[in-house]
């Protein structure tokens, strides 16, 4: 567990008290200031460092104005942003990616995605939900932001692939193919590079919806 400054920027107060909850469920330590909108926080510029700004709706818009996330960057250039959209829209997802943003959400997405999300990015990477990237598998314009492509397993990547999503551990896995567990986690690291997820959970999602058999 690690420690986040977060602005939280959403004009429904219930919706941000849960994402609130489940922050700080997983931070040692969690600063959120909550926002009804971007004008608030631009007014909070020099009395509030916020490490990570996430945006979300502010008069019930189904995507984010990409001019709010342009505006943003200029008034906290080393903030990372992670726009929280109320429906997915390609066209609108390039343009906050090329804007600077480094995480991107639905709202149809779990709240612990939301953790995820943060985590990741604190580590200096990008990241998008189980649930938009699985729509942008097969759009290589979008491969250069996120290692979005279609794939192949190699037969021995598929199998521990099956034994990952069926819930066996690494120790599991390298007693049943009698092979040391570096190695299953060296094959494990790769498959969940090769299909640009993060986890077991979001490689479930996507082998059930993108099977590795032909």
């Amino acid at each position: 567990m690690t420690s986040l400054r977060l602005a939280l920027i959403d004009n429904r107060p219930l919706f941000r008290k849960g994402i609130c909850s489940e922050i700080h469920g997983h931070f040692r330590k969690a600063e959120i200031v909550e926002l009804d909108n971007t004008i608030a926080l631009i007014a909070s510029a020099g009395k509030f460092d916020p490490e990570v700004i996430i945006v979300g709706s502010e008069t019930g818009e189904l995507q984010v104005p990409l001019k709010t996330i342009e505006l943003i960057r200029r008034h906290f250039r080393q903030a990372r942003i992670i726009v929280l959209d109320e429906m997915f829209h390609a066209g609108a997802f390039r343009g906050y990616l090329q804007a600077g943003a480094h995480g991107y959400l639905s709202k149809s997405c779990d709240t612990i995605n939301i953790v995820d999300c943060l985590k990741t990015i604190q580590k200096g990477n990008r990241y998008v939900s189980t649930d938009v990237l699985n729509l942008l598998l097969g759009r290589p314009q979008f491969n250069s932001y996120f290692d979005i492509k279609e794939v192949k397993l190699t037969e021995k990547q598929a199998e521990i692939a099956s034994y990952l999503v069926s819930g066996m551990a690494v120790k599991a896995i390298s007693n049943r193919l009698n092979r040391s567990q570096s190695t299953v986690s060296t094959v494990k690291a790769t498959i969940l590079k090769k299909l640009g997820v993060s986890n077991v959970i979001e490689l479930k999602e996507i082998l059930s919806k993108n099977p590795t058999d032909d």
